[in-house]
């Protein structure tokens, strides 16, 4: 990443790829969070498999989507 960065190329952002598997994974993501704020204490509609699934589909969601955020930027 850092030798993309000291290149002087233009970058590009891969819209197909982030919406693909990026949004999908950001919603995972969201949706486990959303419970414990305001927001998702006001009857907002929560997949079930999120709030009893284990925390391992939220850590697999979330590195998924850090990994694509970084693909998705290139140079």
């Amino acid at each position: 990443m850092i030798i993309e960065i000291i290149e002087k190329n233009p970058w590009t952002f891969d819209w197909i790829k982030f919406a693909v598997v990026g949004l999908p994974s950001f919603y995972i993501v969201i949706m486990s969070i959303l419970p414990y704020t305001p927001l998702g204490q006001e009857g907002m509609l929560i997949p079930e498999i999120i709030l009893i699934g284990s925390p391992t589909i939220t850590t697999i969601a979330g590195i998924i989507f850090g990994y694509v955020v970084l693909d998705v930027l290139k140079k």
